[in-house]
């Protein structure tokens, strides 16, 4: 079926661990590494062997990473914190604000990985109603939420980029619909930071996973809080690093907050991971999200035009402005093709569900994705 086109190498390739020698197609599960995060490690090792004496540069790391990371989403940099996983950020927010059993209501949809769902879930316990918006052939649009959202709802949370079809979701509209109810907004940007841009104009609290689409190490959850939404609520939790001094003279009586987001970081920050991720975001800056978006846009654009003339079920929107770097299709026996693809092609993707999800990020180029319909047109 297909001819393997001229290949037109990756520019960033030779940058990454693990995608030399393989046709690697499945970040939205698990991200490539940044071969600099090695030099991220050795840095915080050395560090770390100057016992505390090295503390002064990790600390200055930690407010590099976070800087990084506030250049990447135009915010500033009091405004984000790192946890150790995007749903440690979504617990935190659920249990720090002050639900009226019986009143609040809660907006979430059928296209949402659990991250974003058990914790709403559990509210119900709470006497706290949780919405769930379903999908029609995998499609959402803003005014699916407007027929939700009303003056109880409390809380509308969503995926920028949903982790089963790629779609990426309009959440400019569905905040401005939300703070027009006056609920507050979140986003789970995990599928979607350091892929394409997150637009922040309407987003309160955001939460984001470090090793996927971010070439970060394990152990990072991003945090996005708005200022103005900060110091509305108070934090579930509280520790040394939480508290602006922590050796005040009344520490025994009282405490005060730091003043930004970081006072949802509890204890010691986690070094090698934000060493990692400060590498890693300091290199996807220097391209830019929005030339990584448009420089991909044509490999994912061909894999989604043959994935039709294939005649497979595309779960993916068509429209290249309603997805980003998941594009994914229905498939009965789909963990055995993805086995297949893997041992018999060497083409990496994920399979499960019900579906067939491909990832296409900075390290792959038309060598992969014909690699990929190639073993595809063999198997079907």
């Amino acid at each position: 079926m297909n001819r393997i086109l001229k290949r037109e190498t990756s520019l960033y390739r030779q940058d990454f661990d693990g995608a030399e020698h393989k046709f690697y197609l499945n970040t939205a599960a698990e991200g490539l590494p940044l071969k600099n995060t090695r030099k991220a490690f050795d840095e915080y090792l050395t560090a770390k062997a100057m016992g505390a004496a090295g503390r002064p540069l990790l600390y200055e790391r930690d407010r590099e990473c976070k800087r990084r990371l506030a250049e990447m989403l135009d915010v500033h940099s009091d405004e984000i914190a790192i946890l150790s996983n995007a749903s440690e950020g979504i617990n935190r927010l659920c249990q720090s604000i002050d639900w009226r059993p019986g009143i609040d209501e809660i907006v979430i949809n059928d296209l949402e990985f659990p991250s974003n769902v058990l914790p709403w879930l559990k509210l119900q316990q709470q006497g706290v109603k949780v919405h769930v918006i379903r999908s029609e052939n995998w499609t959402l649009s803003p005014s699916d939420f407007d027929r939700y959202i009303n003056s109880n709802t409390r809380l509308v949370s969503v995926s920028h980029v949903s982790y089963m079809t790629g779609a990426r979701l309009d959440i400019s509209e569905i905040g401005r619909i939300a703070h027009e109810a006056g609920a507050i907004f979140a986003v789970d940007a995990t599928q979607s930071i350091g892929r394409v841009p997150v637009p922040m104009e309407e987003v309160d609290y955001l939460v984001a996973s470090s090793y996927k689409w971010l070439a970060s190490p394990h152990g990072g959850g991003i945090v996005f809080c708005r200022r103005e939404f900060l110091d509305l609520f108070e934090p579930a939790g509280v520790g040394w690093w939480s508290v602006a001094d922590l050796f005040s003279d009344d520490r025994f009586e009282r405490y005060e907050l730091k003043d930004g987001a970081e006072r949802l970081e509890l204890g010691m920050p986690n070094f090698p991971v934000v060493l990692g991720i400060k590498e890693a975001v300091e290199y996807l800056n220097t391209i830019g999200v929005e030339t990584i978006a448009a420089d991909l846009e044509p490999l994912c654009n061909y894999l989604v035009e043959e994935l039709v003339r294939l005649g497979v079920k595309l779960m993916t929107p068509i429209e290249a402005s309603n997805r980003a770097g998941i594009v994914s299709f229905r498939h009965d026996d789909c963990e055995h093709l993805a086995n297949s693809l893997a041992q018999d092609h060497d083409v990496h993707v994920w399979g499960g569900d019900g579906r067939i999800r491909i990832s296409i990020h900075l390290y792959n180029d038309r060598e992969d994705v014909d690699a990929f319909l190639k073993g595809l047109s063999e198997l079907l």
